[in-house]
C-alpha cells in the first residue's frame, strides 16, 4: 500500500512542478509563466488538496479547547474555502484564537489580510466599550453586521 501512496505523490508532485499558465483578458493572452504555489485554479483535485492543506490549521484549532461548541459539535473554527470565522464566548478567548490562528498560518505559509478582518459581538453587553482584539498588530474593528460568503 506504501508504494502506491508514494507514487501517488511523487505524481502530483510533478504534476504541479510542471504547472504553467496564461493570463487571457479580452483578446489579449499574456506570456507563459510557471505557477509556482498554491492550488491549480478550477483544478478537480485543487479544493481536496486545500483540504488536506488547512486540515491541521482546524485541528490545532479545536485541540486547543477554546472557541465555541453545540453539543459535541466543534463550531469555533469554521473554514470554508479561504474564509476563516472564529466563534468564541469572550474577547479574551476570541484573542487567544486568534494568535494560535496566526502562529498556525505561519507554519503553513499562509497569512491574514487584518483589513478583511472584523469582530461582531452578540449579547446584553454588546454595545459596552471593550478591549482592542488585535491580529499582527494591528486592531481589528468591532463591526454591527458582517457578510460570510456573500450572504
Amino acid at each position: 500500500m506504501s508504494a502506491i501512496l508514494a507514487t501517488s505523490v511523487q505524481l502530483l508532485m510533478r504534476w504541479y512542478q510542471s504547472c504553467y499558465a496564461c493570463v487571457r483578458w479580452s483578446n489579449c493572452v499574456s506570456h507563459i509563466f510557471s505557477l509556482t504555489v498554491g492550488v491549480r485554479q478550477g483544478g478537480v483535485l485543487s479544493p481536496l488538496l486545500f483540504n488536506i492543506y488547512v486540515d491541521s490549521f482546524l485541528q490545532r484549532s479545536q485541540s486547543t479547547g477554546l472557541g465555541c461548541r453545540i453539543g459535541l459539535c466543534y463550531i469555533g473554527c469554521v473554514m470554508y474555502a479561504d474564509d476563516l470565522t472564529l466563534f468564541a464566548s469572550s474577547l479574551c478567548e476570541l484573542q487567544r484564537m486568534i494568535d494560535i490562528c496566526v502562529d498556525k498560518a505561519a507554519n503553513l505559509c499562509m497569512q491574514f489580510n487584518t483589513k478583511k478582518c472584523s469582530v461582531i459581538r452578540f449579547g446584553p453587553r454588546y454595545r459596552f466599550q471593550c478591549s482592542d482584539v488585535t491580529m499582527l498588530g494591528n486592531s481589528i474593528k468591532f463591526v454591527n453586521s458582517t457578510k460570510l460568503l456573500g450572504v
